[in-house]
């Protein structure tokens, strides 16, 4: 029965084409002020460091760069940063450089910023109640008009994406699959969440990785994108997308342990800090060839 009920939706579905996947080209590459963090709205980019926020021209041209001087006091270290294209949000933290794996982790907190003055608004801290221990970034997701957060550490709490409003409330979190460790940045692209992890060993010659995943509980994670291309390899940090583009920021230059960058590497006078954009090209298939597949697996089985 199952075989007839699929061999009639092939012939009523058979030209119906549905998405299949995606596949990325590297287009541009941008040299920037910041190494941490990145986002776009319609009219601009920004690009952020721990002590730093740029704003960009959609050609990458630099307009404004101010020093982050008004976040809490005690706070060392910004990630990935998001908007709403209102405000900016940052990932903002102490941490006790010397502790392993950063477990001297405390004052987690989002920092709102006016995405065209860069001027600080207000800061809220994270809720000690959903467990998480560090904060690598933070990505809007339009649907919903929620932030969402992860953690660098490769833990339990880095099993996990963190929900908050945008007026600080804390709204639970989705645990999720096969997650990578060591991540770096996330953002939203129609309705997926995209995450950049430094989980290859540039000392090595290993490269880092960009997935993606549906966000709800239990779902899994899907190696979209082997960042082979890049002009010698380093850390992934933030991510972001434009116009049918990502953009993802990369460091270079720098010799990493545990995740931390310790001195140059041989040749380099400073570390670089790039941008690579990658045109994303979708990909379909008829539902024939979807029922098709299934219809061969089926057999196969049987």
């Amino acid at each position: 029965m199952i075989i007839v009920v699929m061999v009639c939706a092939l012939y009523v579905l058979s030209g119906y084409k549905v998405y299949s996947h995606t596949t990325f080209t590297n287009a541009d590459i941008y040299n920037v002020a910041g190494e941490q963090g990145i986002c776009a709205t319609d009219d601009h980019f920004y690009n952020n460091g721990s002590f730093k926020l740029v704003k960009y021209s959609p050609k990458m041209k630099q307009q404004l760069y101010v020093k982050v001087k008004d976040a809490p006091q005690g706070i060392n270290h910004i990630g990935d940063i998001a908007t709403d294209g209102q405000y900016l949000y940052l990932s903002m933290e102490h941490y006790d450089d010397a502790t392993k794996d950063h477990q001297g982790t405390n004052q987690l907190c989002i920092g709102v910023y006016d995405r065209n003055t860069l001027k600080y608004r207000h800061s809220f801290p994270l809720d000690a109640r959903s467990g998480q221990k560090e904060i690598a970034g933070v990505a809007y997701r339009e649907k919903d008009h929620c932030l969402y957060l992860a953690s660098w550490l490769d833990d339990k709490s880095s099993q996990y994406i963190y929900r908050y409003s945008r007026q600080g409330q804390y709204l639970g979190k989705y645990h999720l699959q096969n997650m990578p460790p060591h991540i770096q940045g996330l953002s939203f692209y129609q309705d997926e969440l995209y995450i950049t992890a430094d989980d290859g060993d540039a000392n090595k010659n290993a490269s880092d990785h960009v997935y993606k995943t549906k966000l709800k509980d239990g779902a899994k994670l899907t190696q979209v994108l082997t960042l082979n291309n890049v002009r010698d390899q380093g850390e992934v940090e933030g991510i972001t997308f434009k116009d049918q583009k990502m953009y993802v920021l990369y460091v270079r230059g720098t010799r990493v342990v545990d995740g931390r960058r310790i001195g140059l590497k041989k040749g380099y006078q400073r570390p670089v800090y790039e941008i690579y954009s990658y045109d994303m090209h979708m990909h379909y298939v008829t539902i024939r060839h979807k029922v098709r597949l299934k219809l061969e697996k089926l057999l196969v089985n049987f």
